[in-house]
């Protein structure tokens, strides 16, 4: 389960994101390290993970596809820019999201140049070098059933978030 709130600096008055997950329904090294939104600092206590993000005021993609109705094609070139440009980011790092949708790519600020941060980083995976673990690497079906392909639906039996 993760929970969200809006926290500031005592000194510098500045506000964040501060975003807490159970250790239950986390891995803590996959989220430090996979983290595109920035990170400023990490708490921990026995069952909880506390982590201070930046603050995202803009939205999600999706709210925004919903309100303006449609995108220009020079307006989704530029989103699609950033995304793939954050992926890749990821990819070099040996992480895969696993779970981009416009829900989980959120918009620094209301305005029209704000940039994307990617977000929700609960089904990615990091590749690990060494032994057996690269082939065990993203075996397993992921992703929100609604945008998952039917073909990827058909050939596995499992159950989708």
């Amino acid at each position: 389960m993760i929970n969200q709130f809006q926290c500031s600096e005592v000194q510098t008055y500045m506000v964040y994101a501060a975003v807490v997950y159970d250790y239950a329904f986390c891995k803590f090294d996959e989220i430090v390290r996979a983290m595109v939104i920035g990170m400023f600092q990490v708490f921990e206590s026995v069952d909880k993970l506390y982590m201070v993000v930046e603050l995202a005021t803009g939205g999600e993609l999706f709210e925004r596809i919903v309100t303006r109705g449609s995108f220009t094609e020079p307006d989704a070139v530029r989103v699609l820019r950033m995304v793939m440009d954050g992926a890749g980011y990821l990819h070099s790092l040996g992480i895969a999201h696993r779970d981009l949708k416009p829900e989980n790519l959120l918009y620094y600020h209301p305005g029209a140049d704000s940039k994307i941060l990617i977000t929700d980083f609960g089904l990615s995976a990091v590749r690990k070098t060494g032994g057996d673990t690269l082939t065990a690497f993203m075996q397993t079906v992921c992703g929100t059933a609604e945008y998952i392909a039917p073909e990827v639906k058909a050939f596995n039996t499992v159950c989708f978030l």
